[in-house]
């Protein structure tokens, strides 16, 4: 306002003097550019205050997220309130769910972890390493010792059958391993696919193994290796699959955001709907059935039902895509691990977080 009564006196003097074209052209000129001064000052100040804003709520962001290394794999055990966790690519833990704290450790494992997996009753171990080779243990006795990367490939996927009688490996050589543990000393069966197999998973009753591909393609094989079924829903590389526990539906997670839940018996198509993140990370089924829970690179938790694929709750919290998924055998519980280094329980009916670990 200063300004502008300054520059209206001015003009005002100068008119009287006879300049009144010449000097006014000049005052609001100045008029302007001293409007641009201050209004430069000000967006300057409201870019410093954005700024400041933003680094503060990425500070807090990452004050809030755990400095642990990311979360892969989650693996349930018999015990309800202990579960085994993939760690980044060097650490395999066994965390309490009640207290949230590391109960035991695989050393064994200790460095270049690509896949790992274990058995309900937490005796037997399964863990591939980079640039390949694979290791089996149970009740810490090495049953399986392949260092050699040209006989197993690189495992980019492993399984282990609920009573921990075989192991399933998904290899870079487009191989699926499978291992019978119940022989002395264990044997091996190779199965060679037309294309890499990127995820492998054995049924609830470890007499059928699940297989998604990267092109898509997924396949059901016996626990002897033979062919049940190949199906390819769609075009999208498969990232996610899971068992219904009544081993009768399979649910299929994509590149692209599909969901798609198939006919365990004969693979064929029961619904298919649309994840909001371009890559489901994880697919899970209720105990029950019911519902299922699937996540992606949203960072949201969401439950569908398993009936038709229609959302029930989404739930966001975590502060990085979250990788895996388990429904706890409550039934209502999920327990969910994340790039942010932390396990979170959610609850699938009331649609909130119950904890953070």
């Amino acid at each position: 306002m200063l300004l502008f009564k300054r520059t209206a006196k001015d003009a005002g003097r100068v008119s009287r003097s006879g300049f009144l074209g010449i000097e006014c052209l000049r005052e609001l000129c100045l008029l302007c550019g001293g409007i641009a001064v201050v209004m430069g000052l000000i967006n300057g100040a409201a870019d410093t205050g954005r700024d400041q804003l933003t680094t503060a709520m990425r500070a807090g962001a990452a004050a809030e997220a755990q400095p642990d290394l990311p979360i892969y794999r989650i693996d349930l055990m018999s015990n309800p309130n202990v579960v085994w966790i993939k760690r980044g690519d060097v650490g395999i833990e066994q965390v309490s769910l009640v207290t949230g704290q590391v109960l035991d450790r695989v050393p064994t494992f200790a460095c270049n972890v690509a896949a790992s997996a274990h058995s309900r009753d937490g005796r037997v171990h399964a863990c591939g390493t980079n640039p390949g080779g694979l290791t089996i243990v149970r009740d810490g006795i090495t049953l399986v010792d392949e260092p050699d990367p040209a006989v197993t490939g690189s495992v980019v996927n492993l399984t282990v059958a609920a009573d921990g009688s075989r192991v399933a490996a998904a290899d870079d050589k487009q191989r699926i391993l499978i291992w019978n543990l119940a022989a002395s000393p264990p044997d091996r069966l190779a199965i060679r696919l037309e294309t890499s197999p990127v995820l492998v998973d054995w049924s609830v009753d470890g007499k059928r193994l699940l297989v998604g591909c990267g092109n898509g393609v997924v396949k059901m094989f016996s626990a002897d290796g033979e062919l049940v079924w190949s199906q390819k829903p769609d075009d999208h590389r498969t990232t996610a699959i899971a068992w219904s526990q009544d081993g009768t539906r399979v649910a299929v997670g994509q590149y692209g955001g599909n969901i798609i839940v198939l006919d365990a018996r004969d693979g064929g198509l029961q619904w298919r709907s649309w994840h909001d993140s371009i890559q489901v990370s994880s697919v899970t089924f209720a105990p029950d059935g019911e519902r299922l829970a699937a996540s992606g690179f949203d960072r949201t938790v969401d439950v569908v039902s398993a009936a038709d694929g229609r959302r029930l709750q989404r739930m966001p919290g975590h502060y990085d895509m979250v990788r895996a998924l388990q429904f706890l055998p409550d039934g209502d519980r999920i327990l969910s691990g994340s790039l942010d280094g932390t396990l979170r329980i959610w609850s699938a009916s009331a649609g909130r977080q119950l904890q953070k670990m």
